[in-house]
């Protein structure tokens, strides 16, 4: 049941990120993109591998936050282009204002930070079992 519901966590958090930074597509996120999207699908490699292991319930809860803070990373980091007007949170927000670009780089750091923690609760599980 947990194996399952650590894979739908996964598939609509990486949904919903795939939608907003293609939505939300800018010069400056497109450059972004280059050290982005490489960290991502690092980011699901790692959260995918947890729902095939046995895992106390701490690393379930530091991995769906982690996916959490991910897709508000996303979804809030404005798209920064050469025409006027900026959008962000899918498309969908003209002209935020700049505590959403604070907001995106807290996320972004605490969503590598909560990573980091499930990796090493599920290592320290493994060693216990």
């Amino acid at each position: 049941m947990i194996r399952y519901f650590l894979l739908a966590v996964n598939l609509i958090s990486l949904v919903l990120c795939t939608t907003g930074y293609i939505l939300n597509i800018g010069w400056y996120r497109f450059l972004f993109g280059i050290v982005l999207v490489p960290a991502i699908i690092i980011h699901y490699v790692i959260h995918f591998s947890f729902a095939f292991k046995t895992l106390k319930t701490k690393t379930i809860w530091y991995s769906c936050l982690s996916n959490l803070a991910l897709i508000i990373a996303l979804a809030l980091f404005p798209d920064v282009s050469d025409a006027p007007g900026e959008y962000a949170v899918f498309g969908l927000y003209k002209n935020p204002p700049e505590f959403f670009w604070t907001i995106a780089q807290a996320s972004f750091v605490t969503s590598i930070v909560l990573t980091v923690m499930a990796i090493t609760s599920a290592k320290a599980s493994k060693r216990e079992n």
